[in-house]
């Protein structure tokens, strides 16, 4: 599984990596520190348990 931001959906979403056909590493990296990028990510993923 990958937890990364998904540009379609506008959101975290989880990945299974057995299901990439490719996939492109980018030197682009998304704008913001690392701890409140993952405390969206928890946040959000509460918000989708409740």
């Amino acid at each position: 599984m990958l937890a990364a931001w998904c540009e379609q959906r506008s959101a975290f979403r989880h990945f299974r990596l057995d299901r990439f056909h490719a996939c492109t590493v980018l030197e682009e990296r998304y704008p913001g520190r690392r701890h409140v990028i993952v405390e969206r990510w928890r946040q959000q993923d509460r918000d989708w348990r409740s």
